[in-house]
């Protein structure tokens, strides 16, 4: 469980020294961002559960996730939820930071 008082206190310090704080969604050890979404329905109210933690928490924005489960050509066949997702996004959360980071290594 989260102690939110520290968490918040946290997310204060961070914005105090001029950093940013965003909300990161997918990984290793969630999967692809997409991921269990079946319809434009199911990301409204994800994305409405975002909206919420990035706006009770004071945070910056979200930060996707890619892994790398379906191999360095593929997107798991998500493409086109994660197209509507980061969509919703912006219109749910217009000055929000919203990054994308995808996988990297040395030996790729």
């Amino acid at each position: 469980t989260v102690n939110k008082t520290l968490l918040m206190q946290g997310i204060r310090e961070i914005h105090k020294s001029g950093g940013f704080v965003k909300l990161a969604i997918g990984g290793e050890t969630y999967g692809n961002p997409g991921t269990g979404l079946t319809d434009s329905s199911d990301i409204r109210r994800f994305v409405s559960r975002i909206e919420n933690v990035v706006n009770e928490l004071g945070l910056d924005g979200i930060d996707l996730t890619q892994v790398r489960d379906c191999g360095m050509q593929s997107d798991c066949g998500l493409s086109e939820k994660q197209i509507d997702l980061i969509k919703q996004l912006r219109e749910s959360l217009p000055n929000s930071i919203i990054s994308y980071t995808f996988p990297w290594g040395a030996d790729s």
